[in-house]
């Protein structure tokens, strides 16, 4: 699933955002569905294609818009990096990036205002270790104005489950609440995974 959000149409200070969750499967999402219309969201597929290839579908869904796209492989993203994200996006003037690198030489997060940027046909595997920095490369090779947030971690294996696992505990629950995802890490522990 990618989270992407563009802006409402609305020119005031405060960016009111339209929140898209695009899925790759839209025939198999009724319980996602369901919370995207509770919550005011829309729905989009992804379509065929690789990561790269959906990933500029859903950001071209912006029309140029300052759009932002998240994975949902970070629950525990801190709303300070989002609001950073905005922070650039907000800087200067014309087409501009912000991407967030993720711990495993992929990215959390990228974000853009203005042109879809040409990022996304790379010559190394989505979810690999070089993602990133061929990413930055294709920004430099295209003179595009970016900016790079601070690392954070995404789950894309099972270290990575516990890795999230153990920032949760570390974290009081009033500052990360994240209660269906401490559920459910409590549910694989009680199970015999060791977390």
């Amino acid at each position: 699933m990618l989270v992407a959000a563009r802006e409402a149409g609305r020119d005031d200070a405060s960016w009111p955002l339209n929140v898209i969750l695009a899925v790759a499967d839209r025939d198999d999402c009724s319980w996602l569905a369901g919370r995207a219309r509770r919550h005011g969201f829309e729905l989009v597929g992804q379509g065929q294609g690789s990561l790269g290839e959906r990933m500029q579908r859903v950001l071209a869904l912006s029309a140029g818009a300052p759009a932002i796209l998240l994975g949902s492989d970070s629950p525990d993203l801190p709303l300070a990096l989002l609001e950073q994200a905005v922070g650039h996006l907000r800087e200067g003037s014309g087409d501009r990036v912000v991407i967030g690198p993720a711990r495993d030489g992929g990215y959390y997060l990228i974000a853009c205002r203005g042109s879809v940027p040409p990022v996304f046909r790379l010559s190394v595997p989505w979810g690999g270790p070089d993602v990133f920095e061929q990413t930055v490369h294709r920004l430099q090779a295209a003179a595009m104005h970016y900016s790079v947030l601070p690392p954070w971690s995404d789950v894309d294996d099972f270290a990575a489950l516990g890795a999230l696992a153990q920032r949760l505990a570390q974290a009081p629950a009033e500052h990360v609440a994240l209660p269906a995802t401490r559920r459910l890490l409590a549910e694989l522990g009680d199970e015999g995974l060791p977390l």
